[in-house]
């Protein structure tokens, strides 16, 4: 689920027609980003009419053994992203 706090966020008013990259990281993702994506993300992104650049979601942390969470992030997959952000937002036309 999407936090409260996040949700508040990306109902702001002023966000609409903003350059936007918006991302979560999920437990969920680890199995399936697409699915964690599609399930938490897109819903906001179109209830909220947002429009952003990219959008995705990354493994995080999930409960594991014993009901410790086990961290499932993976920061090349964060990067790669990053990079293909910046690709975009560099992209000829692209102007504030």
């Amino acid at each position: 689920m999407v936090y409260r706090k996040g949700k508040q966020f990306l109902r702001r008013k002023d966000l609409k027609g903003k350059r936007l990259a918006i991302f979560l990281s999920s437990g969920m993702a680890v199995e399936s980003a697409e699915k964690s994506k599609t399930k938490f993300l897109k819903p906001l992104v179109e209830k909220y009419e947002l429009g952003p650049i990219m959008y995705d979601a990354f493994p995080g942390k999930k409960p594991g053994p014993g009901g410790k969470l086990e961290d499932t992030t993976d920061p090349e997959i964060a990067r790669r992203w990053a990079e293909e952000l910046v690709s975009r937002l560099s992209e000829p036309g692209f102007s504030d």
